[in-house]
């Protein structure tokens, strides 16, 4: 009976593999380990523990830093794409540090508190920019914020707390998630969805009082830390405006076009000093995924990401922030 689930696993990996090739052409494919250098547990002021990897370059002196975080996935940090981009920019020189959210990966789960206070994402990314501060081998200079899909929200709400980042990119972050939730049918299956995957990671269900109209208020407002959803809309005012922190968005060409659509409004909208790259023949994930404990990534597009990325930090640290004179496009 084990060796029959074993070949089933297998096979559905096979086909994933195969399908994987035909997107993205088979040519492109690379596999790799990206172990961390290191695991650590952060604690909050509440003492909520969050589990927390670390990548270090290897070079000496004082080396630029980036907060990585993570997306709506039970997985956490341990997302192919997470892992990939640590390795990879630690290669780069920056020490890389990439912690799971309360409730997700390692983490965890902040319900245990029974404090509603205690359920907040951006706790956890104040607790983890301490730690870079912390740290004598980081440039303080030069500490930017990397986040991915859901954690875009609250890598957006450090920037707008003025919390001295240098720069911040967001991959993929979430898009017209208010007109998603208009109707109360789709309010209900984000929740329950939402809901089912917490039971399914803690074996346990949500507090009577968090409910499915506490979810949705937080949805609307600063990001539901459950979720990690949110809608970018609401930070417009403020990338809109004078003195933001120099900001990248980042899409893939085969995602969703109204996602599309969507980002390229906001990229227009939003002032300078800002940026946009569109990743050629990437999804949201930019072609990486978890494959029999290895990562599994499109060669192609993993270095359009990455430099992109390290050249947007890069300028930024050459640039003062309020300045947008000398930015670049980068659609």
């Amino acid at each position: 009976m084990a060796l029959l689930v074993g070949l089933v696993l297998c096979h559905r990996q096979i086909l994933r593999l195969c399908k994987f090739g035909y997107e993205v052409s088979f040519c492109n494919i690379r596999l790799g380990l990206c172990t961390a250098d290191q695991d650590l547990c952060l604690i909050r002021q509440d003492g909520i523990r969050l589990a927390a990897s670390v990548y270090r370059p290897g070079m000496e002196g004082l080396r630029p830093a980036v907060l990585l975080l993570h997306g709506s996935t039970e997985m956490g940090r341990q997302l192919a794409l997470y892992r990939l981009l640590g390795r990879r920019l630690a290669q780069r020189g920056y020490v890389v540090l990439s912690p799971d959210f309360a409730g997700f990966g390692d983490s965890q789960d902040p319900f245990e508190a029974d404090d509603p206070a205690a359920v907040d994402a951006d706790r956890d990314v104040c607790t983890a920019l301490d730690w870079l501060r912390s740290r004598e081998d980081v440039d303080q200079r030069r500490i930017f914020l990397l986040a991915h899909s859901g954690g875009s929200m609250f890598a957006m709400n450090a920037a707008r707390r003025k919390t001295g980042l240098q720069a911040l990119a967001v991959i993929g972050p979430p898009r017209n998630v208010i007109q998603r939730l208009s109707g109360r049918d789709q309010v209900e299956y984000f929740f329950q969805r939402t809901r089912d995957q917490w039971r399914h990671l803690h074996q346990r269900d949500f507090p009577a009082w968090y409910t499915l109209e506490h979810w949705y208020a937080e949805v609307m407002a600063a990001g539901a830390a459950t979720t990690l959803l949110g809608d970018i809309t609401r930070h417009l005012p403020f990338f809109s405006g004078p003195d933001h922190p120099p900001l990248l968005l980042i899409d893939g060409s085969r995602e969703w076009e109204a996602d599309l659509h969507y980002l390229d409004i906001y990229a227009q909208v939003m002032s300078e000093p800002k940026g946009h790259l569109r990743l050629v023949n990437g999804d949201h994930f930019a072609n990486t995924f978890n494959w029999f404990g290895l990562v599994l990534y499109d060669a192609k597009v993993m270095a359009q990401l990455l430099d992109g990325i390290d050249g947007w930090f890069v300028q930024a640290a050459n640039t003062k922030p309020t300045n947008g004179d000398d930015q670049i496009s980068m659609q």
